[in-house]
């Protein structure tokens, strides 16, 4: 499964309402929740890599939400938002279920080149940011409250945009849309900062 899941976190997907009503017919099924599975599988696995310790909870984890989302699949309404950002609520709600972590919160600075995922969101120019700048970085999210890291790995593990985060967290998107800007412009300055 590991293999699964790096080679299947390249990128984000595209709107999948075609597909999610193909699973509501039984004779495809399988094959669209498999293509689901395939086009989120990075998405989850990111997203979940930053909120656990270690790569093996992580990959456990996705399994789990996984079968919850297949299970719940006839729960799951295409107007009331995106199939990924329901998908992520289910993570979200996996990872914080008591017991549900069995090797605890993940340090955020060994958590921050996932949040960066530079071969996704950015290209290759994070890739070569000196080890000073991530510990910096790592000191400066670590300082963060965790609703304020979770809105991070919404945006940069799980790559939602600020409508998906927005049904997610269940908030109006223009309220997320001016926390997340005040977030990244406060950790900007504060990085500058001499």
């Amino acid at each position: 499964m590991t293999g699964n899941v790096r080679r299947h976190a390249a990128g984000p997907g595209v709107r999948t309402e075609n597909e999610v009503s193909a699973l509501h017919d039984e004779r495809v099924h399988a094959a669209a929740f498999k293509e689901l599975f395939k086009r989120y599988l990075g998405r989850v696995y990111r997203y979940l890599r930053v909120r656990v310790a270690c790569e093996e909870e992580a990959v456990r984890l996705t399994h789990v939400v996984f079968l919850r989302a297949l299970e719940a699949l006839p729960q799951y309404q295409p107007l009331r938002g995106s199939f990924v950002a329901w998908l992520v609520s289910v993570a979200r709600r996996v990872v914080e279920e008591p017991g549900a972590r069995r090797g605890g919160v993940r340090g955020v600075s060994d958590a921050l080149p996932v949040l960066l995922h530079p071969e996704v969101r950015y290209g290759r120019q994070f890739a070569t940011l000196p080890q000073e700048a991530i510990a910096r970085l790592g000191l400066l999210i670590s300082r963060l409250s965790q609703p304020e890291r979770d809105l991070l790995a919404l945006y940069f593990a799980a790559e939602l945009n600020v409508l998906e985060i927005a049904q997610v967290l269940e908030r109006r998107p223009e309220a997320v849309k001016k926390q997340l800007g005040s977030l990244l412009l406060a950790i900007k300055e504060r990085y500058y900062a001499v």
